[in-house]
């Protein structure tokens, strides 16, 4: 786990689908993601791929009837970045353990942060965050979803 007192810089999705780099402490970004969501629930984090030292800290209800507060913009960033095709991979047996697409899917709910497990995000790291959260946005858009 991050030494919660460094501050480091990291990507909040909000619900609306508006992506914003900030600096602040652990702490202040699990608030940040716990901010007015006035749901029970759990949060968790994940890795992004086991070739990335890119992460995601979300919130999930325990009443999923709260559909309207899933943050689908969250969702198609942690699914992109995700992605095997982005990374190196190894070749031979250990190219069998890559992750289904079903296996990748995770329902987020309320602003999720993106942060790298090294500290500040890089500026390669940022740029992924960026394009990956622009082909979300605009394809959910071009559908209505949001």
């Amino acid at each position: 786990m991050p030494d919660s007192q460094l501050p480091r810089r990291y990507a909040m999705v909000g619900v609306d689908g508006s992506l914003a780099f900030t600096t602040g402490t652990w702490r202040e970004m699990r608030a940040a993601v716990a901010e007015g969501l006035g749901a029970e629930g759990e949060s968790g984090a994940e890795m992004i791929s086991q070739y990335s030292p890119l992460n995601v800290y979300y919130f999930a209800p325990y009443d999923r009837a709260d559909e309207g507060r899933m943050n689908k913009v969250a969702n198609g960033v942690y699914f992109e970045l995700s992605d095997p095709k982005r990374y190196e991979l190894p070749a031979g047996d250990e190219a069998d353990d890559l992750p289904e697409p079903t296996g990748r899917v995770i329902k987020m709910h309320g602003p999720v942060a993106f942060y790298s497990t090294r500290g500040d995000l890089d500026e390669d790291e940022i740029e992924a965050i960026r394009e990956a959260h622009k082909a979300v946005f605009g394809r959910l858009g071009r559908r209505g979803w949001i």
